[in-house]
C-alpha cells in the first residue's frame, strides 16, 4: 500500500485535525460552489423596494467569481455556480473557500454585503496552522475581520469542511445558513467535489528528501512519486546537476532496506516521468540498491533521462528476494524514449530465476517498449543454473516482452558468451543495433566495431563517427529531438539521406556546413555555443568549457553579468572558416545593441562579430581557429542632468534650458547627444562640448502647453554605447481652470507599503486652483484608508497642472496629524474629451525625509509619475471634475 502523508514533523495538535484521506494525493479535484437559494430576511433596496441580489465566490485563493444581479426579488433560486480545480498535494489538500451575498442597492456608497452567517458580532480572523487557510480568502480585498460572508477550509482529500469562525460559518458541504444583523438573508448552498483528474507534479530540487508532500515550492523526485496517482506526470527540471538518490529517513538515518521506505524509487501507480529537453541524470548512490522498482499493476513511462548507479541486491519491495534489474526492476509495463541506461549492476544469485539484468529486468507477463534508448556499460554476474553458470544479461533480462525501436545495446557485460547484452532475444520493431554479439536477437544487426566510446561523456553516449549506429534507425517513430535536445534526424553518413540514429543521442555528421553544439563540461548539458565548420574533413569531438575566468576585457568594454568565457576546442580536422554563435540568454548587459563577439588570438582580444540578434539573444562571428571567445559590450557614457532640477515647475510658454554632463571610459570615443522633450516634436540635437573623459550636452526648448514632461537625454559614443538620463519638467497654466473631486476607491493589497496585506475602501476629496497674487495653488486634499488607519491631510500645494481631461497636483502634508510627507495626486475626468468615460485617481504619498513611498494605489510596474503615464485607478464611486479655464 502506498505510504500517505508522512507527518512526523507536524505538531500533535495539528495531527488531531487531520482525517484519514478518502482520496489519494497527487490529483486535481474539481471543487464547485453553487448558491441554490436566497431568501430575503431584512435586506432591502435603496432607497425603497425589494433587494437586488448577486454573489461573489472564491475558491483556492484564486480569482473571484461574481455573478450578475437579480433585481427586485426577495426570494430567488439562482443556481449561481463556480468551479476550480484544486490540488491534493498543495497545502495537504486543504483550500480556502468564501462565498457571500451582496445587495446591489444603487446607492452612491456601492453594494452592501448581506449578512448570511450566524455570528452576532465581528470576529477577528483566527490564527493557527490550518484555519488561516480560510483567512487567506477572507482578507483578500477585505478587512481582517468580517462576520457576514461564509469562510471555510475545505479538505479535498476527505471532503470535510472546517469553519473559519466556529460561531457563524458552516461545517457541511450542503446546507443553509442565515444572518441575523443589519441587512441579513438566508442562503442555501452546495459544495461538490468532482472526480480526481491527473496532475502534473513539478520537481523543484535535486535533493533526495521525502516528507510525503509535493508542494509547488518544495518537491523532490521521491516526494513526487510518493504522492503521484495513476495518470499523473512528474516533470523534472534542468537544475544543473544529477538527481542523486541519497535517501535518508525523516530522522536522518538510512531507512531499513528492504522495507516500505527503500532507497530505490517505488512505482506503484501508472505514472510518467518527463526529463527536461536537455536531459537529466538519476543516479543511485546507495549500495545494493536499484534505481526503480515497478510494482505489479503499475507502469512507468520515462523520457530524456540517464539512469545510472543502480545495484540490484536483495532490495526489491515489489517482489521480495528478487535480485535483478539494476536500473529498472519491472513487474509492471515500461515505456522509455530518449533514455540512457548505463553503469548499473545486478548481483550473482544462487537461482537463475531471480538474477540478472544489470540494466533492465522485465518480468513475465510485462511489456517494455524502448524507442531511441541506449543500454550500454551495464553488468551482471553469471547466474547459477541447474546445469551450471547461466549468462545474466548485463543489459536486459527477463521473461517479459521487450519491443525495441531505434535502440542501441552495446558493451554490457555479464558472461563470456552471447548473453552479455541480453539474456533473452528482444522483439525488434526496426532500427536497432547491438554489439559485440547477437544475444539480443538475430533480427538485430551486430556492429562490426563498438558504435560508442567505452565510457559515456557526462552521462550520455554519442555515436562514434562512421559507426553502425549512425543513420541506422527508422524515421517513424523518431523523436524530433534527442536526449540532450539535439535535432533529429541528421544526415550522419553524408549520403544525402537524413535518418534517425540508433540510441538516445544523434550523431553530428562530417562534411560541408557541419554544425556542432558541444556539451558544456561545467553542466553536462548542451552549451550555449554553436560552432559551424565550413568543411569537416575528419570527424572528431568538439568540446566546450565555460568559465567565469579569462583575459581582461579590452579598455572601454564590459563583460556582462555573469562574466563568462567560452573555451572551444575540437579534435576534428577541418578546413575553411569557422562560424561561432553564442546564446547569451540569462546574462545581463546594460546595452545589448552595443555587444560584440571577441576571439582571443593568444595575445589580445579581436572583434569577429558578423551579426547580433538582440531579440533571440544571439551574437555570431567568423574566425579561422578555436580558442576562448567572449561577449563584451562597449561601456556606455554615464549621463547626469545638471539643470533644471528633477520636478522643476515653470509657467507655460517658458523656454527651458537643459544642461547634462557625461563621462565615458572609452578613451578614443566621440560623442553626440539628443534631447527628447516629450512634447510631440522631434528630438533636438544637442550641443556637445568635449572634456577630458566626457563632456557636456546642452539644449533648450519653449514648452507652450501645460503638462508634465519626461525629458530624456541620450548620449551616444562612436562604438554604439548609449547613456540615458531623464527628468520630469512641470509646466503649469494659471488660467487653465481648477479641479474638484470626491468619492472612494478600492485600495488594493500592496498599496499601503507598511501593511501590504491590507485592502479595502479608501475615501478621498480635494479641491485645487490657482488664485490671484499667489505663487502656489490653493485648496485642500484628504484621504482616509480605514483598514490601515491612514488619514492624510494636505498642508501646502506646490503646483497644479491641467491638461485636457487630466490633472496632477503636488504638495506636502501630514499622516495621522504629524510628520512631513510629499504627495502626488493624478486624476482623470472621464466626462471630458479624451477622458475615456471613467473617472480615475492615483495618490502617491512618500516620506519627505528619505523619499520612502508609504502609499500608492496603482501597482502597475509600467506606471510612472508622468501625467500621461500615471495610470490612475477607476473610482468605486464619486466623481472627478476638471473645470476648464478661460
Amino acid at each position: 500500500m502506498k505510504r500517505r502523508l508522512k507527518l512526523a514533523t507536524i505538531v500533535a495538535g495539528a495531527l488531531a485535525a487531520l482525517a484519514v484521506p478518502a482520496a489519494g494525493v497527487g490529483a486535481l479535484i474539481p471543487v464547485t460552489v453553487t448558491i441554490t437559494q436566497v431568501d430575503n430576511k431584512t435586506a432591502g433596496d435603496f432607497p425603497t423596494g425589494e433587494p437586488d441580489f448577486f454573489t461573489r465566490i472564491n475558491i483556492d485563493n484564486g480569482s473571484w467569481f461574481q455573478s450578475g444581479s437579480i433585481f427586485d426579488s426577495p426570494n430567488i433560486t439562482p443556481g449561481w455556480s463556480h468551479t476550480v480545480n484544486v490540488s491534493t498535494t498543495r497545502n495537504l489538500g486543504r483550500t480556502p473557500v468564501r462565498f457571500e451575498i451582496l445587495d446591489f442597492n444603487g446607492s452612491v456608497f456601492g453594494p452592501d454585503l448581506v449578512d448570511v452567517d450566524a455570528t452576532e458580532y465581528e470576529d477577528l480572523c483566527p490564527g493557527g496552522l490550518f484555519n488561516s487557510f480560510g483567512c487567506a480568502i477572507l482578507t483578500i480585498n477585505r478587512p481582517q475581520f468580517d462576520d457576514r460572508g461564509i469562510d471555510i477550509t475545505l479538505d479535498v482529500r476527505t471532503g470535510s469542511v472546517t469553519p473559519v469562525f466556529a460561531s457563524g460559518d458552516v461545517s457541511t458541504l450542503t446546507g443553509c445558513t442565515e444572518g441575523n444583523e443589519g441587512e441579513a438573508a438566508r442562503v442555501c448552498y452546495a459544495i461538490t467535489l468532482g472526480a480526481p483528474q491527473p496532475e502534473e507534479l513539478r520537481v523543484t530540487k535535486t535533493a533526495d528528501t521525502n516528507d510525503g508532500i509535493c508542494s509547488a515550492a518544495d518537491c523532490s523526485l521521491r516526494e513526487a512519486l510518493d504522492v503521484a496517482e495513476s495518470g499523473d506526470v512528474v516533470v523534472l527540471r534542468d537544475l544543473g546537476q544529477p538527481y542523486r538518490l541519497t535517501y535518508r529517513d525523516w530522522d536522518g538515518l538510512p531507512p531499513p532496506d528492504p522495507s516500505s521506505e527503500p532507497g530505490h524509487l517505488k512505482i506503484t501507480e501508472a505514472v510518467e516521468i518527463r526529463g527536461p529537453a536537455t536531459g537529466a541524470t538519476i543516479e543511485q548512490t546507495r549500495g545494493d540498491t536499484r534505481v526503480f522498482d515497478i510494482y505489479s499493476g503499475a507502469s512507468l513511462k520515462a523520457s530524456n533521462l540517464t539512469l545510472t548507479g543502480g545495484h540490484a541486491g536483495e532490495t526489491s519491495t515489489a517482489v521480495s528476494s528478487h535480485i535483478h534489474g539494476g536500473a529498472i526492476h519491472a513487474h509492471g509495463d515500461v515505456t522509455l524514449e530518449n533514455v540512457t541506461i548505463t553503469g548499473n549492476f545486478a548481483d550473482a544469485s544462487t537461482s537463475a530465476a531471480v538474477g540478472g539484468g544489470g540494466g533492465l529486468f522485465v518480468a513475465g507477463g510485462v511489456t517494455a517498449r524502448l524507442t531511441n534508448v541506449t543500454v550500454a556499460g551495464n553488468d551482471s554476474l553469471e547466474l547459477q543454473g541447474a546445469d551450471g553458470p547461466v549468462p545474466g544479461g548485463g543489459g536486459i533480462a527477463g521473461a517479459g516482452t521487450v519491443v525495441a525501436t531505434n535502440t542501441l545495446i552495446a558493451n554490457n557485460t555479464g558472461a563470456s558468451g552471447a548473453g552479455a547484452n541480453c539474456r533473452q532475444p528482444l522483439t525488434s520493431a526496426g532500427g536497432n543495433v547491438q554489439f559485440p554479439r547477437a544475444g539480443c536477437g538475430s533480427g538485430i544487426p551486430v556492429a562490426a566495431s563498438s558504435p560508442i566510446a567505452t565510457f559515456p561523456a557526462l552521462g550520455i553516449f554519442e555515436p562514434l563517427p562512421g559507426s553502425a549506429a549512425v543513420d541506422a534507425g527508422l524515421n517513424a517513430p523518431c523523436p524530433a529531438r534527442d536526449q540532450i535536445d539535439g535535432p533529429r534526424p541528421l544526415d550522419g553518413n553524408g549520403d544525402g539521406n537524413a535518418l534517425c540514429d540508433a540510441g538516445a543521442v544523434e550523431y553530428d555528421p562530417t562534411g560541408l556546413g557541419v554544425i556542432h553544439q558541444p556539451l558544456d563540461s561545467s553542466t553536462g548539458q548542451r552549451g550555449p555555443v554553436t560552432v559551424t565548420f565550413a568543411n569537416v574533413l575528419t570527424a572528431g569531438t568538439t568540446a566546450l568549457a565555460t568559465s567565469a575566468l579569462g583575459p581582461a576585457p579590452p579598455t572601454g568594454f564590459l563583460a556582462g553579468v555573469p562574466a563568462l568565457f567560452y573555451d572551444v576546442s575540437t579534435s576534428a580536422i577541418f578546413s575553411g572558416d569557422v562560424g561561432v554563435c553564442v546564446d547569451y540568454t540569462g546574462r545581463a548587459f546594460a546595452n545589448e545593441s552595443a555587444l560584440d563577439l571577441f576571439h582571443w588570438d593568444g595575445t589580445s582580444w579581436q572583434t569577429i562579430t558578423t551579426s547580433l540578434d538582440t531579440g533571440a539573444n544571439r551574437a555570431c562571428g567568423t574566425t579561422s581557429s578555436l580558442s576562448p571567445f567572449a561577449l563584451f559590450e562597449n561601456a556606455p557614457p554615464t549621463v547626469t542632468v545638471v539643470s533644471p532640477a528633477d520636478g522643476a515647475h515653470h509657467p507655460v510658454s517658458t523656454t527651458v534650458a537643459l544642461t547634462a554632463t557625461f563621462s565615458d571610459p572609452g578613451p578614443a570615443d566621440t560623442h553626440t547627444c539628443t534631447v527628447d522633450w516629450d512634447d510631440g516634436g522631434a528630438a533636438a540635437v544637442g550641443t556637445v562640448t568635449p572634456a577630458a573623459g566626457g563632456g557636456r550636452c546642452e539644449s533648450a526648448r519653449t514648452l507652450s502647453a501645460a503638462g508634465v514632461y519626461t525629458v530624456r537625454v541620450t548620449v551616444l559614443d562612436g562604438d554604439g554605447g548609449a547613456g540615458v538620463a531623464s527628468i520630469l519638467v512641470v509646466v503649469f497654466d494659471r488660467d487653465a481652470g481648477y479641479v474638484t473631486a470626491g468619492g472612494s476607491i478600492h485600495s488594493p493589497a500592496g498599496a499601503y507599503r507598511p501593511g501590504p496585506a491590507l485592502a479595502g475602501r479608501g475615501d478621498f476629496g480635494f479641491t485645487a486652483r490657482y488664485v490671484a497674487n499667489a505663487g502656489a495653488p490653493a485648496g485642500k486634499a484628504e484621504f482616509q484608508f480605514k483598514a490601515a488607519r491612514l488619514n492624510f491631510h494636505s498642508a501646502a500645494y506646490r503646483w497644479l497642472v491641467l491638461s485636457g481631461a487630466k490633472a496632477q497636483l503636488r504638495g506636502t502634508g501630514t499622516v495621522n496629524g504629524s510628520g512631513s510627507y510629499g504627495f502626488l495626486l493624478t486624476v482623470t475626468d472621464g466626462q471630458r474629451p479624451g477622458g475615456g468615460g471613467v473617472d480615475a485617481v492615483r495618490l502617491k504619498i512618500w516620506r519627505a525625509a528619505d523619499g520612502t513611498v508609504v502609499y500608492d494605489n496603482v501597482l502597475a510596474p509600467s506606471a510612472t509619475d508622468d501625467l500621461d503615464h500615471a495610470q490612475p485607478q477607476p473610482l468605486a464611486d464619486g466623481s472627478v471634475v476638471v473645470h476648464p479655464g478661460r
